[in-house]
């Protein structure tokens, strides 16, 4: 069962990111950034952070979930010349938290051990510029690495996907501030399976299954 603290974490995580937002939209009316030319910037680099729901998976045992907590990473975006609106991005982003097992049958969870989750995607991001604001969506492939604290787990890679929506706001000619949400969806294949140990397998996959984890980010832009 989710506890009182996990839930005040969400809430406080929402909070914190509608306020940037508020915060940040106040210098809207102060600035005249690009003159009557509202183009994108060639390249924007962003480091941010954020919220990351972990996510969960069923297996033989019960269910295996990845404890939700702050995430960090940085964001590369080139401008496409010939495509209105176009951004190539290549971003990298990191979650340390835990892996816990929920056995069939039982009600609490067991921590299996600490993990660090990476995501390595490239992907392209859409967007119209209005003035200061550009509303974007987001899609990126790549692989996502899970790699347990443990010298008696191995790591896993599996091929990921991601899909999100946000907003930037351009505060001056070289710095801006960027809002996302994500879906974060890892990939399972048939006949695979998750770490053993010398006790032997903690937990199995048997068919093909999706992991669905998401983000909640916000990071300043850098633009050049």
């Amino acid at each position: 069962m989710t506890s009182n603290y996990t839930v005040k974490k969400k809430i406080g995580s929402i909070i914190y990111i509608t306020l940037l937002i508020f915060l940040f939209s106040s210098f809207g009316n102060a600035q005249s950034l690009w003159g009557k030319k509202y183009t994108l910037p060639k390249f924007e680099i962003t480091p941010f952070t954020g919220y990351m729901l972990g996510g969960y998976l069923n297996v033989y045992q019960g269910q295996v979930s990845i404890t939700d907590n702050q995430n960090y990473g940085l964001s590369f975006v080139y401008t496409v010349p010939f495509g209105k609106g176009v951004q190539v991005e290549a971003f990298w982003l990191r979650q340390q938290s835990s892996l816990n097992l929920q056995e069939r049958g039982d009600f609490g969870k067991k921590k299996l051990f600490d993990i660090d989750t990476h995501y390595m995607q490239i992907g392209g991001i859409y967007g119209v510029r209005n003035k200061n604001w550009m509303p974007f969506g987001s899609m990126s492939f790549g692989l996502t690495l899970f790699h347990p604290q443990s010298f008696q787990y191995s790591d896993e890679w599996q091929f990921s996907i991601t899909v999100g929506g946000g907003l930037k706001y351009y505060l001056t000619r070289h710095f801006g501030l960027r809002l996302q949400a994500r879906a974060l969806i890892p990939l399972y294949w048939n006949g695979g399976g998750i770490w053993c140990g010398p006790g032997g397998c903690s937990v199995g996959i048997g068919s093909t299954s999706l992991m669905l984890q998401a983000d909640f980010t916000a990071g300043l832009m850098i633009t050049l």
